[in-house]
């Protein structure tokens, strides 16, 4: 279970569009090949590592890349055989 990790945050970081946010909703159905647990838990790790920003609006949850950590970590996520 935790080789699929980082392969879940890679997916997560490639389907966030670079500058703009996108509520998890969305996220999910770009993402159809992770579970929601897979999905919640990849944005809970980039969240707590400061890579994506997750905010609450009304009854739903936003998401957006720090710009520059978020690209340094998908070349990481990427160089590490994820």
């Amino acid at each position: 279970m935790a080789s699929e990790r980082p392969r879940s945050e890679t997916l997560v970081l490639e389907a966030l569009p670079s500058g703009s946010v996108i509520t998890m909703e969305q996220l999910s159905r770009q993402l159809p090949q992770l579970s929601w647990n897979e999905i919640f838990h990849a944005v809970d790790a980039l969240s707590r590592q400061g890579v994506v920003l997750l905010r609450k609006r009304g009854f739903e949850y936003e998401l957006l890349v720090c710009r520059q950590v978020g690209a340094r970590r998908v070349e990481q996520l990427h160089s590490s055989g994820a």
